[in-house]
């Protein structure tokens, strides 16, 4: 388990906030400013994503066993997708009901972070527990690498994403795409040519590539994700990331600038109840002008409703 500050050195309370402040504010101005005249991005090291519900339209992890279903005789595979309907659904209902409990129980501190990882820690069964029945119901086992590649490429994606993440690697700048999802190859083949890096969870496949139906287990939580922006940081510059939901908030913190897209109401009360100030990303007048504004003194996430807001304040292009 990862815990925020385990170095015994390193400030806390009132000083621990204070220096994170501090060191916050001096890198957030120079990740938010826009493409310079030469065409590279001034300041901006590392421009990191969510997948799912921030590049994709829908969650696409339910892919996944309806691929392994076709490998079923027909009764089987009309079993199979039974028993994943019935498993998804107690899995959200359980997952809601979690998030309201510690909404409840987990009281907000000075540092919202402290309360992010205890949520996370409670979520921290139901992700274990959920990820063992997948791989003992053989819900992922008997997917050719190769199938799965050739069917996720028309996954839907929110318009403009590909754009952002092509136009920021055009610049220079690293993409890394850091999920939950399941599958390192099914994101790759729904982001096409993007060239980033993918940090995800992965099936795992036999000699003649075919899944077993276990899983790689290498992004679960919202700690993981939290943890590998840490180790992806680089020594110069500032990091964006852009995220949607409740497990993409440490990361959201994590980073210089953390943009919250598409309004999801859990993430947002989430906040709300952790004292993580919220700003717009830009108004409508900011889009019209091409001239989006930033405060370099908030230490909060910026919410955006769409990928041409993000491009236009992060790159600085106009469309």
């Amino acid at each position: 388990m990862c815990q925020i500050d385990t170095d015994p050195d390193r400030p806390h309370g009132t000083a621990r906030e204070a220096v994170r402040r501090s060191n916050v504010r001096m890198r957030k101005e120079a990740a938010m400013a826009p493409v310079s005249s030469e065409g590279h991005a001034s300041d901006v090291s590392l421009f990191a994503v969510d997948f799912d519900e921030t590049i994709s339209v829908e969650d696409t992890i339910s892919r996944l066993p309806q691929l392994a279903a076709k490998h079923r005789t027909n009764s089987g595979r009309r079993d199979m997708l039974n028993e994943w309907k019935c498993a998804a659904e107690d899995y959200y209902e359980t997952r809601r009901r979690i998030l309201a409990e510690a909404l409840g129980d987990i009281q907000p501190t000075e540092d919202p972070r402290d309360g992010l990882v205890a949520l996370s820690d409670a979520f921290r069964s139901l992700e274990t527990s959920s990820l063992d029945a997948v791989e003992e119901g053989g819900f992922l086992r008997g997917i050719r690498r190769d199938e799965l590649e050739r069917s996720c490429g028309d996954v839907v994606l929110k318009d403009e994403a590909l754009d952002v993440l092509t136009s920021a690697a055009s610049l220079g700048l690293p993409v890394h795409v850091v999920s939950v999802n399941w599958s390192a190859d099914l994101i790759r083949a729904a982001i096409g040519d993007v060239d980033a890096a993918v940090h995800s969870s992965d099936l795992v496949f036999n000699s003649d590539g075919v899944s077993t139906g276990e899983l790689d287990r290498r992004m679960v939580s919202a700690v993981d994700k939290q943890r590998c922006l840490r180790e992806l940081r680089q020594d110069d510059g500032s990091m964006i990331f852009v995220g949607d939901g409740v497990t993409d908030l440490l990361a959201l913190l994590e980073a210089d600038v953390g943009i919250l897209i598409g309004g999801n109401a859990d993430a947002i009360t989430t906040c709300r109840h952790f004292g993580v100030p919220l700003r717009p990303l830009a108004s409508s007048g900011h889009l019209d002008a091409c001239d989006v504004e930033f405060d370099d003194a908030f230490d909060g996430l910026y919410v955006a409703k769409t990928w041409r807001e993000i491009r236009q304040a992060t790159l600085g292009h106009c469309r």
